[in-house]
């Protein structure tokens, strides 16, 4: 106790530099442990999830949209349920919390951006501003249903992502976690078998019932560190995983060639047997692929950037099109360029590259208008974040 008490009085008497370089010295400290946690295949999934969802709005409709939209969405429901299995413990109103802090704030900010990208638009060709029409947008988008949505469609994901975690983190809660997955997938199928619904649920709660079944999923397969890093296991079992995985991606091609376009933001599933074959084993052929790969700062970058490239992509789309089309003076150009096969490289380089600047220039300025900061939270036990915030 007295060693105690003269540590305490020596550290008080601490010169205020040194209690700040220590303190600058602790956050370093801090920030390398967090770079070292860091799960390389959740990365690797997330940034080759992201590069397909940029890819699949940039190229025509078509065979490869298909196959595109057959998995990726699921895909990217499966990893938000791996990244809240560590934090699954936590009492559910701070899930909820964290869940609207780094979603629900994205979802408002760059719906806001892209009302105002329309006004723009409309203002640039002479339309004077309409309150009444604002507001019925304003009105569309706060629903959260992609097609009633009069621009960036891709925010439903948002809050269907919302309903989806924070449902089946509180059925986790009361049924235990193998019980809420069989109780999400009999409720997910029911509404694969009953699409098209009568009418659409607020903030997309009917597409959120079938993404329950792939966050659940998620949930049952993390936390992330149960699987083995890329080159720590054997040359047979690495072996053994590539070619499952190449025969999941080849069984997806066949399923997309057999079931056409699906979409679950529009509860359109085609045949549900082939729908859940393709999610499911496409998105097990992308995480065995993600697993194989070593630790990449592309797509790394891709993954930590994909709360702000999802909503914004479509967006530079629409400028680039514009842009472009304007300098060939074709009479539509987001219809003519979107299918013309030169466009889609670079609306992949404009789609990718614009908002990973975008994200620098407002984190250091406002990082709550992307989720971030805000409050002082409780560390996680193994390290891992919730949504996006691996």
């Amino acid at each position: 106790m007295a060693e105690s008490r003269n540590v305490t009085r020596h550290d008080s008497h601490e010169p205020p530099g040194m209690r700040r370089s220590h303190m600058a010295g602790g956050r370093a400290a801090a920030a390398r442990v967090a770079s070292r946690e860091r799960v390389s295949w959740l990365d690797n999934a997330r940034g080759i999830g992201i590069l397909l969802v940029v890819l699949g709005h940039a190229v025509a409709p078509g065979y490869v949209r298909d196959l595109l939209y057959a998995f990726h969405m699921p895909l990217f429901f499966f990893l938000a349920g791996v990244t809240a299995a560590a934090a699954a413990s936590a009492p559910w109103p701070r899930q909820v919390h964290r869940y609207a802090h780094s979603l629900l704030i994205p979802f408002a900010v760059f719906g806001l951006m892209s009302l105002a990208c329309i006004e723009l638009v409309a203002l640039h060709r002479g339309a004077p501003p309409h309150w009444q029409s604002l507001l019925r947008e304003m009105a569309s988008v706060a629903y959260g249903v992609a097609e009633w949505m009069p621009v960036n469609s891709v925010l439903w994901f948002f809050p269907a992502l919302f309903v989806a975690a924070c449902g089946s983190l509180l059925l986790v809660k009361l049924v235990g976690r193998m019980r809420a997955l069989m109780i999400a997938t009999i409720a997910g199928v029911a509404v694969i078998l009953l699409s098209p619904l009568p009418f659409r649920l607020p903030w997309s709660a009917d597409s959120a019932v079938v993404a329950s079944m792939f966050f659940l999923g998620g949930l049952q397969f993390g936390p992330p560190r149960r699987l083995p890093a890329a080159g720590h296991d054997s040359g047979t079992h690495r072996a053994s995983l590539a070619i499952l995985s190449l025969l999941g991606l080849l069984a997806t091609a066949a399923i997309a060639k057999v079931n056409g376009f699906v979409n679950i933001n529009e509860l359109r599933f085609g045949n549900p047997l082939l729908y859940l074959l393709g999610s499911v084993l496409g998105t097990a052929g992308i995480i065995g692929l993600s697993i194989l790969l070593p630790a990449s700062r592309g797509l790394r970058l891709l993954s930590r950037e994909s709360r702000t490239i999802f909503p914004m992509h479509i967006l530079v789309f629409s400028g680039v099109s514009m842009l472009v089309g304007a300098a060939t003076r074709w009479p539509d150009p987001e219809a003519v360029l979107r299918a013309r096969g030169w466009i889609v490289p670079l609306h992949l380089v404009f789609g990718l590259t614009l908002p990973i600047v975008f994200a620098w220039i407002v984190r250091r300025r406002a990082p709550w208008l992307l989720g971030e900061g805000g409050p002082r939270r409780r560390p996680v036990a193994s390290g891992q974040r919730l949504a996006w915030q691996h």
